[in-house]
């Protein structure tokens, strides 16, 4: 799709009468593997052989080495087949801010090196490798960046080993403009980078140059130096010396690993594992082939999935005695457990953790198959449903520590949860009322039963006793309001509607009743918001929070 929007651009350039370049950037590390494969498939295309155009790597990620090779070698095959080279516009990198957002959202490691010394080091090992003369034939580079002693290194260098002529020193426009005069004149030229805008989103362009400005004056930053460099001799020493250090580490030629190496295919979760300290469970990074090629076989699957067919079919609750046998077997396992310690049931807590985080692909394909929901959209779902069970694990723990306090779980909690997050609120409702030391049975919504049997199913395979967790599928209004209604259930939890809510009370005005219901949630977007951003986020939390189209 990417290549099908981007076409036109590349063929106008391509096709006109004066030379025109189209430089391809890469913001964000998810988007890596995607912009090499969406630059070399468009000039993979017969009518675009011939054109040169260039693709942005950032050094602050390992990756960069690595995607330098890969693009070089490419390169320089289509260089032998009669092709036209490309140009490689090396950054250190300018979304750190955005690569720790996405790092802590989703409880990933930090994609970029962990210091500005890496940085730099990887920064010069790249720049050595794009530099040597059999790879700069077919790759022109494009060195950016406004720290003198880098430049003047790069341009040693390439004069040391003849490929002078293979590089384009880029600064921005506006930074450090006698800086820049000084390098184009001792360079031979020197490319400008600046947007360019209508005069109506001309704050587009000023929010532009102010991130710049903040990123290149921090404190580790070569600009926030450059007034005082040839004055203060302390100033240029801290300068020379950053240098020089990240010029030894550089010498380490090897091609480093990226930081991310996740593969769900790959992984065994350790079986009770207790982390030192609660930590969030990890998203599915779709960044990394592995995981993406992981994702492909859940979605095949989950075009023909029986998942939770044969549990379910056991879970028919028929009549009104079966809903008094379920409600008797539950409580009397609950007695038992209602028994046990804090620390006891935690255990067992910590052990469903694991056996969610090792159905992760069952329960995406099931609700992907059932429930219509995305990969995207799902698998942060079973992260939650992790994060549930090891959260409610070290809650149960501290029930051990209340001085004087005597805990006498219900007996019985009957958990109603909704269709459109058919993991994450179920898991989270049971799991909390395990870890109270409660019975429960679980109903799921009629749109999600498959679902809600492939969790069930996980947590009992972990560990929890099938008889103290019974899952069951029955008639909603009938047999339903049986169950709500019956003096054995002692707590009732429910996800979904006011009117929901309403009727439960009215069929049981005593109800112990802990109700999350649907209302009216307000955005407010200021003046100064990326309303870009803005109009996103206002569009998920409408499919996320109504589970329906909105328009």
């Amino acid at each position: 799709r990417v290549v099908r929007r981007l076409l036109p651009l590349y063929l106008d350039a391509a096709r006109s009468p004066s030379r025109k370049f189209v430089n391809l950037d890469m913001e964000e590390y998810r988007d890596l593997d995607l912009t090499v494969a969406v630059f070399t498939r468009l000039l993979d295309r017969d009518e675009l052989r011939g054109f040169e155009a260039g693709i942005v790597l950032q050094a602050y990620l390992p990756d960069a080495l690595a995607a330098l090779q890969e693009l070089t070698g490419w390169a320089t095959e289509r260089v032998a087949s009669g092709g036209a080279p490309i140009k490689v516009r090396v950054v250190k990198g300018a979304n750190l801010a955005m690569e720790r957002v996405d790092a802590a959202l989703h409880d990933w490691p930090l994609a970029t090196w962990g210091s500005k010394r890496e940085t730099d080091a990887h920064y010069k090992r790249v720049l050595d490798w794009a530099l040597a003369p059999e790879h700069t034939r077919a790759v022109r580079l494009g060195i950016a960046g406004h720290n003198l002693f880098d430049v003047a290194h790069a341009l040693l260098l390439a004069r040391d080993r003849g490929v002078a002529d293979r590089v384009d020193f880029e600064m921005l426009l506006g930074m450090a403009e006698a800086e820049a005069a000084v390098v184009a004149e001792d360079t031979g030229g020197l490319l400008l980078y600046t947007p360019v805008v209508a005069p109506q989103e001309f704050d587009v362009a000023i929010s532009y140059l102010v991130r710049r400005l903040e990123e290149n004056g921090s404190d580790e930053n070569f600009l926030s130096a450059v007034f005082d460099l040839a004055s203060d001799p302390a100033v240029f020493e801290r300068e020379r010396a950053r240098f020089t250090a990240s010029l030894a580490d550089a010498q380490d030629t090897g091609v480093p690993l990226p930081n991310r190496r996740q593969d769900r295919a790959a992984e065994v979760p350790t079986p009770g594992r207790r982390p030192a300290e609660y930590a969030g469970e990890p998203d599915t990074d779709p960044s990394l082939a592995a995981n993406r090629e992981w994702a492909r076989d859940i979605l095949v699957r989950a075009a023909d999935s029986t998942a939770g067919v044969e549990v379910l079919a056991q879970a028919q609750v028929a009549d009104e005695d079966a809903v008094e046998r379920l409600i008797a077997g539950v409580r009397t396992a609950a007695s038992a457990w209602g028994k046990k310690t804090g620390a006891q049931r935690a255990a067992v807590l910590e052990k469903a953790a694991s056996g969610l985080a090792a159905a992760r692909g069952r329960l995406l394909e099931v609700a992907a198959s059932e429930t219509g929901k995305t990969l995207a959209e799902g698998d942060p779902e079973i992260s939650e449903a992790v994060d549930f069970a090891r959260y409610y694990a070290a809650r149960a723990r501290e029930l051990d520590g209340i001085p004087g306090a005597v805990h006498r779980p219900d007996g019985v909690t009957v958990v109603t949860p909704p269709w459109n997050f058919p993991v994450s609120i179920p898991a989270g409702q049971v799991l909390a009322a395990l870890a109270a030391g409660s019975g429960v049975i679980l109903k799921p919504a009629p749109q999600a039963r498959r679902t809600g049997a492939v969790l069930a199913e996980a947590l009992w395979a972990a560990g929890v006793p099938r008889k103290l967790l019974a899952f069951a599928d029955l008639d909603e209004e009938r047999l339903g309001r049986a169950l709500i209604e019956h003096r054995g259930v002692d707590r009732v939890l429910l996800t979904g509607s006011w009117e929901t809510a309403a009727m439960f009370r009215s069929w049981r005005p005593a109800l112990p009743l802990a109700a999350e219901t649907s209302g009216k949630n307000s955005r407010v977007v200021t003046p100064s918001a990326d309303l870009d951003l803005a109009a996103a986020d206002v569009v998920r939390s409408a499919f996320g929070h109504a589970g329906q189209k909105c328009s």
